[in-house]
């Protein structure tokens, strides 16, 4: 069994189709992680905890069904800023571009 503290991104699904844990309870994980770290480590420019919590249920859901819409369904993930995502802005890392939003999701995303 994974400790409760613990992390890991290639077990995660394994337990969701498992039911020992939801991806919400991962995400919230994560998201304390990130709250502890970040001051040290400022890798996030912009954060979307309440639209990775909605994801995160309705992953779960889909575990509950049986019906994972991928192998990795439920995991969170992080976007550079320099790649597009319609619902956070794009900074590229500039002031110049502060606050701004394609509008579209790039391919990768």
């Amino acid at each position: 069994m994974t400790p409760p503290n613990t992390i890991s991104f290639a077990k995660a699904p394994e337990r969701f189709r498992a039911g020992a844990e939801t991806p919400r309870d991962f995400l919230e994980r994560c998201l304390r992680t990130i709250d502890e770290r970040e001051p040290a480590v400022r890798a996030f420019v912009t954060t979307n905890p309440e639209g990775a919590r909605r994801a995160a249920d309705a992953s779960a859901e889909r575990y509950r069904a049986g019906k994972p819409l991928s192998p990795i369904d439920g995991m969170p993930i992080a976007i550079k800023d320099i790649i597009e995502t319609e619902d956070m802005p794009t900074e590229f890392g500039s002031p110049v571009f502060k606050g701004w939003r394609a509008g579209r999701d790039a391919a990768c995303v």
